[in-house]
């Protein structure tokens, strides 16, 4: 059995929400806030450093002792939790229009039988109800 990302990272549900995804205008790269488990007035930017590929934390225990805190973690499970969101998101959008498809497919009438259907029913009408309609017109 495969374990959850929340038993792989060793990461509580709260933690896992406090971590919020942001996108930097300024240099077009992903960035997370995540709150402080202690401190509720706190929060750490988690920026990915693209020199060693990796989340990196502003934290005491990241920035002064180089250990990886749970704020990265946190961080790092909501990219994948992203990740995995856009491509579901992908999919269902291919199989709607998959299925949009094959539905415009099932009810679209061959032309040729839409022009016999209307010959039909011209020559099925009777002489006087034409002459009624000019008539009347």
């Amino acid at each position: 059995m495969e374990k959850s990302l929340k038993e792989q990272y060793h990461l509580t549900d709260e933690q896992i929400d406090a971590a919020t995804r942001f996108i930097d205008l300024k240099t077009r790269s992903v960035l997370y806030i995540v709150k402080s488990a202690s401190d509720p007035d706190t929060e750490y930017k988690v920026t990915w450093n693209r020199d060693f590929n990796r989340f990196q934390c502003q934290c005491k225990a990241a920035s002064q002792y180089g250990m990886s805190c749970w704020h990265t973690r946190s961080a790092f499970v909501n990219e994948l939790l992203y990740r995995q969101a856009k491509r579901d998101e992908a999919e269902a959008a291919k199989r709607i229009a998959e299925e949009q498809a094959e539905y415009e497919r099932l009810m679209m009438v061959p032309r040729r039988s839409r022009a016999r259907q209307r010959c039909s029913a011209i020559s099925s009408a009777s002489p006087r109800s034409h002459s009624t309609y000019f008539a009347n017109h």
